[in-house]
């Protein structure tokens, strides 16, 4: 064998332990997820899942409340378990050649953005009141358009 493919060989090698090694860390993280899941599931069905049940119960809700809880509802649910599918699609495209998932985290990215934007936008409303609460949210759709705008031009 002659040094150019002993070092082929060696450069093969490390790439598959690196390989080796994102592939336990995704594992590890989509573990994680899935324990954090499972304990907090006691809480989480009267908190989120018979949440909006329950406001539908009430004659006097408007529709503007029911679509907010709705809203949130579903935001919360895709966040929490669109990390874990996530995970384990990206585990299971590496381990097979051909597949690409890159279009994949686009969802998670903005849905993390939208989350960000609607806490901030409460933390507005809690220290400032509403003086000057719309340009404040036309700088966070500004803010989220660009990220959302960066984030596709790099995946193309």
């Amino acid at each position: 064998m002659s040094a150019t493919e002993e070092e082929e060989l060696q450069v093969l090698y490390d790439n598959l332990r690196q390989m080796r090694l994102v592939n336990n860390v995704m594992l590890s993280c989509a573990a994680f997820v899935a324990y954090d899941i499972l304990t907090n599931l006691d809480r989480e069905i009267p908190l989120i899942w018979r949440y909006c049940h329950d406001i539908g119960n009430d004659e006097r809700t408007s529709w503007r409340r029911r679509a907010r809880h709705i809203l949130v509802q579903t935001l919360f649910v895709f966040g929490r378990y669109y990390a874990l599918l996530y995970l384990v699609l990206l585990f299971v495209v590496n381990n097979h050649q051909g597949l690409s998932v890159s279009v994949w985290s686009l969802p998670y990215t903005t849905l993390v953005n939208i989350i960000l934007a609607i806490r901030l936008n409460a933390l507005y409303r809690i220290l400032h009141g509403t003086q000057g609460l719309r340009k404040y949210q036309v700088f966070l759709a500004c803010v989220a358009i660009g990220i959302l705008h960066n984030h596709t031009t790099i995946c193309n």
